[in-house]
């Protein structure tokens, strides 16, 4: 995926109900705007845990969990950076096409 364009929007200073707000927002959005050609890869940065009381990540597991269960996309964890999710072009072009075909 390296050289592909990508938007990045960052939670890794949200509690897990605003990150998952943020999310929703960015997913409602691709929907609306249904310009494909101007989809990109979309990292989300969730962060590795660093901050949280026992040291483990608390975005990362909800908003995979939020990704899978609401939209079925798979995000995967970053090879590079452990702190940030990344979901494919190919894979938002899929969810709109799913989602505009039952409007």
């Amino acid at each position: 995926m390296e050289g592909r364009k990508k938007r990045m929007l960052d939670l890794h200073q949200f509690s897990v109900p605003m990150a998952k707000i943020a999310v929703r927002s960015y997913m409602e959005a691709l929907l609306t705007k249904k310009q494909e050609s101007s989809i990109t890869d979309a990292v989300f940065i969730v962060g590795q845990g660093k901050g949280s009381d026992d040291g483990k990540p608390v975005l990362l597991p909800a908003v995979v969990k939020l990704l899978l269960e609401e939209y079925r996309i798979n995000a995967s964890v970053d090879e590079f950076n452990m702190g940030r999710l990344r979901i494919s072009k190919e894979s938002l072009e899929s969810f709109i096409e799913r989602k505009s075909w039952k409007q």
